[in-house]
Parts: structure tokens; C-alpha cells; sequence
């Protein structure tokens, strides 16, 4: 039995092969959209909380007053609330994100071996094109929908976290 060892790339990756995947991401667009807002909104609450807990520290338990507690915690739990809203409509659109652009490249994949002349397949293991393809597929989507989420968060909370 003959098994294919993992071959090793080192080649660099070529600016016309991320301007052809960009295809897939257009088809996101209003998700993307929805993904970036939802971070936004997820960063700057990450940035407000901690100064409305000085707030709150520095009016009602130094002083050991309860005087305008009331709606410090209800402006705190609207917070938190946003904050959960946010978390929830961001992981819900970027794994749509992420498996509708694994579910187009697979689709386009699987037609373009089916275009194939047989002398492919007979050069090529099947089981070895099938991983290939689902595995690559796989990590493209991921790459797309959940490296939009860390870089619009990290730029929003850096950049709030300066000013």
C-alpha cells in the first residue's frame, strides 16, 4: 500500500492568489459588515467596563455611600447586556462567515474535479485530493471569518484603549 507524505511548501504565497479568494469574501459582504459592528461594539463595551467599575469604586464603596447606585447598576447591566448581544451576533455572523466561504470554495473544488480528465486521477491519489481540498477549505474559511473578528477588535480596542 502506498501512502503520500505531507509535502512541504516554501514557496511564497503570490498576491494573485489572495486577490482570487477575495471572490469568496465579496460574497459576505453585509455579513463582514455585521461581523466588524458587532466587534466594534464588543470592543468598546471591553473598554468601558473597566472604567465604569473605577466609577463605581471611586463613588459608592470609598465614600460608603449608596447615593445614584440604582442606575449605575442599571447603566452597568445595560452594558453587560449589550455586551453579551454583541458577543452572541458576532460568533453567530462569523461562522456563517466562515462556513459559507468554506462551503463556496468546496463547491467550486469539487466542480473543477469533476471537470478533470481521468489520467489525473490516475496520477494522483483521490483520498489525498479530497483531504487536500476539505482541509484547505476548511482553513480559508476559518482564516476569512474569524480573522476579520481578531483584527477589527484589536485595532477598536487599541485604538479606544489610547484615546
Amino acid at each position: 500500500m502506498q501512502y503520500q507524505e505531507e509535502q512541504e511548501y516554501t514557496k511564497t504565497i503570490k498576491l494573485k492568489t489572495w486577490k482570487n479568494l477575495l471572490k469568496y469574501v465579496k460574497q459576505f459582504r453585509g455579513k463582514f459588515a455585521l461581523v466588524a459592528g458587532f466587534m466594534t461594539t464588543l470592543a468598546v463595551s471591553d473598554v468601558i467596563l473597566p472604567l465604569m467599575t473605577r466609577y463605581g469604586i471611586d463613588t459608592f464603596v470609598v465614600p460608603r455611600t449608596a447615593e445614584g447606585l440604582t442606575p449605575f447598576i442599571m447603566a452597568y447591566a445595560l452594558l453587560l447586556i449589550v455586551q453579551i448581544a454583541a458577543i452572541f451576533f458576532f460568533i453567530y455572523f462569523a461562522s456563517r462567515v466562515e462556513y459559507g466561504i468554506c462551503y463556496a470554495i468546496r463547491r467550486e473544488g469539487f466542480r473543477k474535479l469533476q471537470e478533470l480528465p481521468f489520467s489525473y486521477y490516475d496520477r494522483m491519489p483521490v483520498g489525498y485530493l479530497m483531504s487536500r481540498m476539505t482541509s484547505d477549505a476548511r482553513h480559508l474559511g476559518e482564516a476569512f471569518g474569524w480573522g476579520l473578528v481578531d483584527l477589527v477588535w484589536a485595532v477598536v480596542y487599541l485604538s479606544a484603549t489610547i484615546v
